[in-house]
């Protein structure tokens, strides 16, 4: 299967400038309180920033699903953002 390739580099718009890793083994009652403090206290600062909340081999499927749950908002808030 061909792996696509970017021909140009990355604009610095789309490179955020702070990338956070948040570690997520068994944190089920803490990931999205910890998410939106982050966010909160990153999007008051003026950088563009990512946050990468790594599922790190939890034993329950709870803190996946609050991860896929937080991406499809991100991804929502990022769309009507652009419009």
């Amino acid at each position: 299967m061909p792996v696509a390739v970017a021909d140009a580099e990355p604009s610095e718009e789309s490179v955020p400038y702070v990338s956070i890793i948040l570690p997520c083994c068994n944190e089920e009652g803490h990931v999205t309180v910890e998410v939106e403090r982050i966010c909160a206290a990153m999007d008051t600062s003026g950088y563009s920033y990512e946050v990468l909340a790594i599922d790190d081999a939890c034993r329950h499927a709870g803190t996946a699903r609050l991860l896929a749950s937080a991406r499809a908002e991100q991804a929502d808030e990022s769309a009507a953002r652009a419009r």
